[in-house]
C-alpha cells in the first residue's frame, strides 16, 4: 500500500515538474502564431526511407500517389521523387542545419541541397523554427521560389497528458522525434489529416550494425541505395564524442516511445495512423494491407 502510494507521489510529482521545465522552454524557446497549412483530404501517406519502401513503391504505388504524400530526408535522392513529385517534405536533423559550404560540407546533404534547387514543382518545406537562418533554408529560399518553407516548433514538451496535448495542438511543442518520422505524423495530425498511412518505416537498425574494437559500425540503409553499403563508424559529430552501445539503444527506446505517444496524441484529435510498411519494428500503430482498405 505503502509503495504503491509512494510510486503515485513519485509520478505525480516528475510528470509536474516536466510541466514547469517544459513551459520554460516553450517560453523561451518557441516562436508563437507559427501556423501550418491545413490538410486537402483526409488521407495523406508518410514515406520513410527504409530499405521496404522498394516494396511498397511497387505494390501500393497507386494508392500511395492519389493521396498527400510527405517524404523526408534523403528521399529527393531517389528516382521516385519525380516520379511520385510529393507535396510535402520535412527535415529534422541538426545536420542540416549546420551544413554549409566549408566547416560542415558533408556529401549526402550537400548533394540533397543541390538537387532541391531543381525542384520544379510547389512542395511544402517543414523545418523546425531553430533552422530558419541556417545556411541550407535562407540559400534554398533564394535559388528556388517552388519551394514553401513552414516552420514548427520543436521544444520537447513533457507533462501531464492533458498539458502536452494542449501544446502539441497549439503548436507551441512537440513530443521527442528521435526520428524524422515521428515529426512527419504530428505534422500530418495537426494539419487536419484523418486517416495517416505509413510506408518504407523499417526501423531496423538493430540489424545493420556490429561492434568492432568497441566501435559501433553501423550500414545505414536506404531504399534508394544503388550500391551495397559499406559500414561507417557511428560518431556524434555535432558534439564530437564517442557513441556507446548504451546511447544507440536509449536512442532506439526513444524513436519507440515516440510513436506510444503520437498514438494517443493522434486519437485525442480524430486521427488514425495506420502501418502499412512492408516490413516494419514499429508496433504502436495498427499494420494494415492497402488491399485490406477501403480508401
Amino acid at each position: 500500500m505503502l509503495e504503491s502510494i509512494y510510486k503515485q507521489l513519485d509520478k505525480f510529482i516528475a510528470l509536474t515538474v516536466s510541466v514547469i521545465t517544459s513551459t520554460l522552454k516553450i517560453l523561451v524557446r518557441s516562436k508563437f502564431g507559427l501556423k501550418l497549412p491545413p490538410a486537402t483530404g483526409s488521407v495523406c501517406s508518410v514515406l520513410g526511407n527504409g530499405p521496404s519502401l522498394n516494396t511498397s513503391l511497387e505494390k501500393d504505388i497507386d494508392f500511395i500517389k492519389k493521396n498527400e504524400m510527405f517524404c523526408v530526408n534523403n528521399f529527393i535522392q531517389s528516382e521516385y521523387f519525380e516520379i511520385l513529385m510529393p507535396q510535402n517534405y520535412v527535415l529534422l536533423d541538426g545536420y542540416y542545419f549546420i551544413f554549409n559550404d566549408t566547416t560542415h560540407n558533408r556529401a549526402d546533404i550537400r548533394a540533397t541541397f543541390e538537387l532541391f534547387k531543381n525542384v520544379s514543382w510547389d512542395i511544402k518545406l517543414f523545418v523546425p523554427y531553430t533552422g530558419r537562418n541556417s545556411y541550407f533554408i535562407r540559400n534554398l529560399q533564394k535559388e528556388n521560389k517552388h519551394i514553401k518553407v513552414f516552420y514548427f516548433n520543436y521544444v520537447i514538451t513533457k507533462g501531464f497528458k492533458w498539458f502536452t496535448h494542449f501544446i502539441f495542438r497549439n503548436g507551441l511543442g512537440m513530443l521527442q522525434c528521435e526520428n524524422v518520422l515521428a515529426s512527419c505524423l504530428y505534422l500530418a495530425v495537426n494539419r487536419g489529416f484523418k486517416k495517416i498511412f505509413i510506408f518504407g518505416a523499417d526501423h531496423s537498425w538493430h540489424e545493420q550494425f556490429k561492434l568492432e574494437d568497441n566501435r559501433i559500425m553501423i550500414s545505414d540503409v536506404h531504399f534508394y541505395d544503388k550500391q551495397p553499403v559499406k559500414p561507417i563508424l557511428v560518431h556524434d559529430r555535432i558534439n564530437d564524442k564517442k557513441v556507446t552501445i548504451a546511447d544507440c539503444f536509449l536512442s532506439f527506446h526513444k524513436a519507440f516511445k515516440s510513436y506510444q505517444v503520437m498514438k494517443e496524441y493522434a486519437a485525442s484529435q480524430g486521427s488514425e495512423i495506420l502501418n502499412a510498411s512492408a516490413k516494419s519494428y514499429i508496433d504502436s500503430f495498427e499494420r494494415v494491407e492497402i488491399t485490406q482498405t477501403k480508401e
